[in-house]
């Protein structure tokens, strides 16, 4: 990973709110510590649902990070509600998923970015400079 990269997407990202969504206790909570080096306004959600009414009722997002397949509502189905609220934020959904049937509806509810579990730093921050560092 390139350093100086790093350096200016964490400079990028350190004051952005974020809301964070993912239903499997163990991967939030692994995920939660790397995010808090990046980002100083985490809000984070255990399924679709939850997720979007904590957007509704907080307001203002800069980024939502979401996982794709969870239950009571997916993380395509909260991004697509999101959407309708808010064109204009970046949304990434990480999933294990690569069939075609999750691809295209990232296409089609307009996701910034996607990145496969399991989550590492590089595919991460890649995310995140192709949005931030444009």
């Amino acid at each position: 990973m390139n350093i100086e990269v790093l350096n200016r997407v964490l400079e990028k990202v350190q004051k952005i709110k974020v809301l964070y969504v993912e239903d499997n206790n163990d991967v939030r909570e692994q995920t939660l510590k790397m995010f808090e080096d990046f980002f100083g306004d985490l809000h984070v959600s255990k399924n679709g649902l939850e997720g979007l009414e904590l957007f509704k009722s907080v307001n203002d997002f800069d980024l939502v990070i979401t996982d794709m397949s969870m239950p009571i509502m997916s993380g395509a189905i909260m991004s697509k509600h999101i959407r309708e609220i808010d064109s204009e934020v970046a949304i990434i959904i990480i999933s294990a998923h690569n069939e075609n049937s999750f691809l295209d509806e990232v296409k089609e509810y307009n996701i910034n970015q996607y990145i496969f579990k399991p989550l590492n730093l590089d595919s991460f921050v890649g995310a995140l400079q192709k949005i931030y560092l444009k």
